[in-house]
């Protein structure tokens, strides 16, 4: 069975980091997946449906790993960045040097 990134670690009063309100509900479960080539940082459903799907599968979902890659986007990922697969990328690359 697959996971479904959009219910977890994390839920959106999770998040540390602000984000502009998207029209429509604020339910998870409600929404469709993001496009999953480009990042919008500053969506908040954007956001934790992929810090949500890398803590799930590279981090056996942990929450910590979740909360640390929202960190990562925003303080240290380059903003030039915004594929989804790149920025994956980047935080495998430089977890280690941000821990």
């Amino acid at each position: 069975m697959a996971t479904d990134h959009r219910m977890g670690p994390l839920k959106k009063a999770d998040l540390k980091y602000g984000y502009a309100d998207v029209a429509g509900s604020d339910e998870p479960a409600q929404k469709a997946e993001p496009d999953s080539s480009r990042l919008n940082r500053r969506e908040w459903y954007e956001v934790l449906y992929f810090i949500n799907k890398f803590a799930n599968l590279n981090g056996k979902g942990s929450a910590g790993v979740a909360r640390h890659a929202e960190k990562l986007i925003h303080e240290n990922v380059p903003p030039d960045l915004h594929n989804h697969d790149k920025i994956r990328q980047w935080l495998l690359d430089h977890w280690k040097f941000h821990s």
